[in-house]
């Protein structure tokens, strides 16, 4: 299978892959002009863009045998175990951003014995096992930036920096925990406290992961009880002549939307949502109070998106992003798009903006309108137009 590449020169010089399909089993060929005449062997660093991956490309080395940098971003990886690194002992930058990654194995960079660098940004981490950095000799920067697991000891990627120090602020800042920080997470809660959980999701020392999940299932169970006890509810939402009696200490702590609201609000004892369906906010409200995630039956994941969005609701928003850019077609492409562009949804938007000039080819779509939904829908409106005349034009003919 080839797939079509284009090198250049990033931090190192590179091949990169945009919007392609990557095949999990290794065999496929990178086609490509090279830069100045320069050669495979020449070749530090690969950047998959937007492309469809499932594991870590396999047979890399192979094409360009000095590679040392692999980079990887928007690309849907839902899968990282140590094995998929065994060609890549050399390495010494890997970078995943904003994939869908759940869990990050310990013993993941085990045989990468020379990695300096790396950076994973994920949406939808659940456990992080907290030997991931063992053995790591010559590491130098962790950014692990959206979940609070960040370290460079300085601001400056390339500065020295003491492996043991990186260690103990990350473990400070991510790993340690117990049951007391749940429980002092729930007091905070009980008394109403305006709080913004930071939900840390790895084991604590000596834990397994199967504890870890126990205790954390066992949390939410304990969250979810409340949504059968009407005694302790002390706010209502109102939606279409709805009630929905809930606590304000969950609204505010996980939907920072509504925590600026109540904030500027505290006397206030109802609240009328608008533009949120009452199956829709069925959903919000199951999710809010016990983190469980709606399945694919029935589910309006535009509707879902866009009140996810209004409420920052991020998990939840992520979510009902992965599940639109399955979903996404010609029919519903432009509605995906202008919610995405409202709500700041890169990924989203850029998938949908590219099926708009895909569907209107002899169109100039200019890549800055990506930016800008109002003009991309006028644009759209006035061809639809020029079709329908030209196709009354024909009928008269």
């Amino acid at each position: 299978m080839n797939i079509q590449c284009h090198f250049d020169t990033g931090s190192a010089y590179r091949c990169v892959v945009f919007d392609k399909e990557i095949p999990e089993n290794g065999e496929f060929n990178l086609i490509g002009t090279h830069y100045n005449g320069r050669t495979h062997d020449e070749v530090k660093e690969i950047l998959f863009n937007n492309c469809q991956i499932t594991k870590i490309p396999q047979g890399l080395t192979k094409t360009f045998p000095n590679l040392n940098i692999i980079n990887i971003y928007h690309s849907n990886l839902k899968n990282l175990v140590k094995a998929d690194l065994e060609e890549y002992k050399n390495i010494k930058k890997f970078t995943v951003f904003d994939d869908l990654i759940d869990i990050v194995p310990g013993d993941l960079f085990e045989n990468c014995k020379k990695l300096e660098k790396i950076v994973m940004n994920f949406k939808s981490l659940t456990v992080v096992e907290p030997d991931i950095l063992d053995r790591l000799d010559k590491l130098k920067y962790v950014d692990m930036s959206e979940y609070g697991f960040y370290d460079s000891a300085t601001s400056n990627p390339s500065a020295s920096t003491n492996l043991d120090q990186i260690k103990t602020n990350l473990f400070d800042r991510f790993f340690k925990h117990d049951e007391v920080f749940i429980k002092n997470f729930v007091r905070r809660l009980q008394r109403k406290v305006h709080y913004q959980p930071r939900f840390i999701p790895v084991p604590r020392p000596g834990q397994t992961v199967e504890e870890h999940i126990k205790l954390q299932n066992e949390f939410y169970s304990d969250i979810k009880a409340f949504t059968l006890d009407d005694t302790t509810k002390d706010f209502q939402i109102q939606i279409d002549k709805h009630d929905f009696p809930v606590h304000k200490f969950l609204l505010a702590a996980r939907s920072p939307t509504l925590a600026e609201l109540l904030k500027n609000n505290p006397e206030v004892e109802n609240l009328n949502l608008v533009d949120i369906s009452v199956e829709i906010f069925e959903i919000i409200l199951k999710f809010l109070y016990t983190d469980e995630l709606p399945g694919d039956d029935e589910t309006n994941f535009l509707h879902l998106f866009a009140a996810a969005g209004k409420l920052k609701i991020k998990k939840l928003m992520n979510f009902a992003a992965n599940k639109l850019n399955d979903m996404i077609d010609e029919e519903n492409v432009l509605e995906i798009f202008k919610i995405a562009c409202k709500y700041e949804q890169q990924e989203l938007k850029q998938k949908a903006f590219g099926l708009i000039k895909e569907k209107y080819p002899k169109s100039k779509f200019k890549d800055e309108w990506i930016d800008d939904a109002e003009k991309v829908e006028k644009l759209i409106e006035f061809l639809k137009k020029m079709e329908e005349m030209e196709k009354s034009f024909e009928d008269m003919m």
